[in-house]
């Protein structure tokens, strides 16, 4: 039998599948990048790893074991790079191909198995739902032609897309109803930060854009106390919060911050600092910020996983700076919605068993346990 893994770290595709179908086809689904473990796949040798979303890059060692298949949304080599769909809809599209790739070192440049044209319209939930079906499409008509079916190499000029930023949804960027409409329906859904007006300190965020007669109409909700969006340093009690940036600067900070760290749990020992780059480069977590006490130093860093998982790594965990660290995630972030034995509804961290001043803040900060880890040794 066919051994085919789907990984999804959004989850969109995933929950687009009938238990039925994946339970039929056989298909084994990952969601974390800890799934993604080379060991495990050469245990289980499937014959293909379909991409269908992942926010991390795959190590070489996998991409070049087994045959891995990533879809990208693009006529490429137009639009390689990030956040294309909302590349292209500002750009004009009204379609695009979905493309099955073979994945290679370099980003969105491997050879084209088969596409698949989906529409652009209607909102970015709407479009994911056209997207999933290409992409079950095209998994069935690759597994299926196997071996005779062939990728073939991108012709053309590549063009890389850059991943936008939460700025590009501010509305005041506009400069018709129609681009107003764009930047609300391709926003609005999933986790992605929504069009939004900064009204004097008041939040207003838009979606459910539709298109009436000569007018265009949205909801909008208002948010009193929302911090301005476009900022990048928010300040909460003696606290600044700066969102990583790929710089040296930042590089430094953070290689700083892990040598100085005590407690660990994923990290046995401490990484060079070209691993360190190279992971900070990947991207890994949704949201990941620097925390900087009142002075500017870097005290510590506090990040978002898709997992809703909070990682708070300060060098002085007390029970303000905790308390400051949380409040500022609530206020600022909502958790994803759940997933069954996958991902839990609320905002969680995790802490080593034995950092007592770090149990002991969250206890002070009224957080709730839930659950002790073992590991099998």
């Amino acid at each position: 039998m066919t051994k085919i893994i789907i990984a999804d770290s959004k989850g969109w595709f995933v929950k687009s599948l009938s238990r039925q179908e994946a339970v039929i086809n056989g298909w084994s689904i990952l969601t974390t990048r800890e799934e993604l473990d080379y060991k495990y796949l050469k245990s289980i040798n499937p014959s293909y790893i379909f991409f269908a979303h992942w926010s991390w890059i795959v190590p070489e060692e996998i991409y070049n074991s087994f045959n891995c298949i990533v879809f990208h949304t693009a006529p490429l080599p137009y639009g390689r790079g990030g956040s294309p769909i909302q590349n292209l809809i500002l750009k004009g599209f009204k379609s695009s191909p979905v493309c099955a790739i073979k994945m290679i070192k370099k980003v969105d440049a491997g050879p084209i198995y088969c596409s698949e044209t989906i529409s652009l319209e209607g909102n970015i939930v709407e479009i994911f739902g056209r997207i999933a079906e290409a992409i079950k499409n095209m998994i069935e008509k690759i597994v299926k032609t196997t071996p005779s079916i062939t990728p073939k190499e991108q012709v053309g000029k590549s063009i890389i897309f850059k991943r936008l930023s939460k700025e590009v949804n501010d509305l005041r960027n506009t400069s018709n109803k129609m681009q107003i409409y764009d930047l609300i329906r391709m926003t609005d859904g999933l986790d992605y930060p929504r069009a939004y007006l900064n009204l004097q300190g008041t939040l207003a965020e838009f979606s459910n854009a539709r298109k009436e007669g000569e007018y265009i109409t949205a909801e909008v909700k208002f948010k009193d106390k929302e911090r301005l969006i476009q900022s990048k340093a928010i300040k909460i009690e003696n606290l600044n919060f700066e969102a990583v940036q790929q710089s040296d600067e930042h590089h430094n900070e953070l290689y700083n911050l892990l040598k100085k760290r005590i407690h660990n749990i994923s990290n046995v020992t401490t990484p060079t600092f070209e691993e360190h780059r190279k992971f900070v480069s990947s991207h890994p977590y949704l949201y990941w910020y620097i925390v900087r006490d009142k002075d500017g130093e870097a005290i510590g860093d506090v990040y978002i996983m898709e997992t809703n998982c909070v990682g708070v790594n300060l060098v002085s965990p007390n029970p303000l700076n905790i308390k400051a660290v949380i409040e500022y995630i609530k206020n600022r972030h909502n958790p994803l919605p759940p997933i069954k034995s996958v991902r839990t509804a609320k905002f969680h961290i995790n802490v080593s068993h034995n950092h007592r001043e770090k149990i002991q803040s969250l206890e002070a900060c009224d957080c709730s346990k839930i659950q002790v880890t073992y590991l099998i040794n």
